[in-house]
């Protein structure tokens, strides 16, 4: 399988620590360098979305987080339209269960999850006594649809 999160994503996050974009921006989950990171600030139930610009097959998810700042529970949703319509119809694909590690863990989603245009993980049981989550690599493998 190949990675399907690639520039033309758009990635959203619930927050970013202290607004600190340049240091921990969203941007980092993706750039492939494993010395930076997306840092969530404090809060419950902190988030990740990715839009894609044509509908994608995902088959499975990649995750690396920093020990003491993961999620031993993440929620993963999709929606067949992207964020720009009116309010995506949000469906729960799966519950991932990361363990608490600097490992990259990989998950496999089921093969009926087709026909998806957002992707949003939800991090719903943080390790951090304070909500926050700090993850170096997020990556989709799967199969995109012709244009």
């Amino acid at each position: 399988m190949a990675s399907i999160i690639n520039t033309d994503v758009k990635i959203k996050v619930s927050s970013t620590l202290n607004k600190d974009s340049k240091s921990f921006g969203k941007q980092y989950l993706t750039d492939g360098d494993l010395e930076t990171c997306w840092n969530s600030d404090q809060g419950t139930s902190q988030w990740i979305i990715s839009e894609f610009p044509r509908s994608v097959c995902p088959s499975q998810v990649v995750l690396m987080f920093q020990g003491g700042f993961s999620s031993s529970q993440v929620l993963v949703y999709g929606a067949p339209t992207p964020l720009a319509s009116a309010s995506p119809d949000w469906t729960q694909l799966t519950h991932l269960y990361p363990e608490d590690s600097n490992n990259v863990q990989t998950f496999d989603l089921a093969s009926s999850v087709t026909n998806v245009r957002s992707l949003k993980f939800v991090f719903t049981e943080c390790s951090d006594t304070y909500g926050r989550i700090v993850v170096y690599r997020l990556d989709v493998l799967g199969t995109s649809e012709s244009t």
